[in-house]
């Protein structure tokens, strides 16, 4: 159920508004909702949903979805070739151009979505469900008041009592931030990534890779650049594209020699592709935990 309207949808006493808040309508908020009315109607009806964006909303991410998620959406009656998906049958996993190619299950890889449908169906399906869903919503606080009995959520529509709170909210958690006490001066660490969409390269950028597979190259690593550069198949409304893009985790304290958009276009340049007109976007990553 989609309420923009008022957080107090699902009172049902005078001490709590809702059973379970979650903070956070992506993947992990819609998917822990979805779980809660496998379990129960009547706690579905009691799970609220808030979310500081609205659906659908543009998500920087390669998209890739692995065998694991098609068997977890099959338990709670959901698939994922309900939103446009392209199948990568093989990944290869490359260093300098060569190496191995990796299929993980069931004779393909991964499936490549498009994040803004993906997540918009994720969070469609918990309201269809009756989760309530609230949107355009920022939650400010979370604070607990065991000696009451519930948790206080204040958002910008106004306080909400839950007997528990989900944070579902991403690296930048209000939530966790909330309910977590980090020691003073904690540094927080933040991985990178930048990502293009680009036509199909004609001519194959290694031998033997075919039209749908996915390629992960690893030798910016020497570089500095701890993770990889990407190159996956996808769908937008023009028809198959491919999805490339340069993840940095960062997870040493190691200074890349190379910028991530230089790294990029030296992929391209490699390829054949130095030409290409793109649209480049990137963001930070920050860690849930040091470790």
């Amino acid at each position: 159920m989609r309420d923009a309207t008022t957080p107090l949808a699902g009172r049902a006493d005078a001490k709590v508004d809702y059973e379970v808040v979650i903070v956070g309508a992506g993947p992990s908020g819609s998917s822990t909702a979805l779980y809660l009315a496998e379990r129960s109607k009547t706690l579905a009806s009691r799970t609220l949903i808030i979310d500081k964006a609205h659906h659908p909303r543009r998500k920087l991410c390669a998209g890739a979805l692995v065998p694991d998620v098609d068997a977890c959406l099959a338990e709670l009656g959901l698939r994922v070739d309900a939103v446009p998906t392209v199948r990568a049958p093989v990944v290869h996993a490359l260093y300098e151009g060569r190496g191995v190619p990796i299929s993980l299950a069931d004779n393909y890889a991964f499936q490549v979505c498009q994040r803004t449908e993906f997540d918009a169906y994720l969070a469609d399906s918990a309201a269809r469900r009756g989760v309530t869903l609230l949107e355009d919503t920022k939650v400010s606080a979370v604070t607990p008041r065991p000696e009451l009995g519930f948790v206080e959520v204040e958002t910008s529509r106004g306080t909400i009592r839950a007997r528990g709170v989900v944070a579902a909210d991403g690296s930048k958690s209000i939530a966790r931030r909330s309910l977590v006490t980090h020691e003073k001066n904690e540094s927080i660490q933040v991985a990178r990534a930048i990502e293009i969409v680009a036509p199909e390269n004609p001519v194959a950028p290694i031998v033997g890779m075919r039209p749908d597979d996915a390629a992960i190259e690893l030798r910016w690593v020497s570089e500095g650049i701890l993770g990889y550069v990407w190159d996956f198949p996808c769908l937008r409304d023009s028809g198959r594209l491919r999805n490339r893009g340069v993840y940095d985790s960062r997870v040493h304290n190691v200074e890349a020699r190379q910028p991530l958009p230089k790294a990029l276009k030296a992929e391209l340049d490699r390829e054949g592709q130095s030409d290409l007109e793109y649209e480049l976007e990137g963001a930070p990553i920050r860690w849930f935990s040091k470790q």
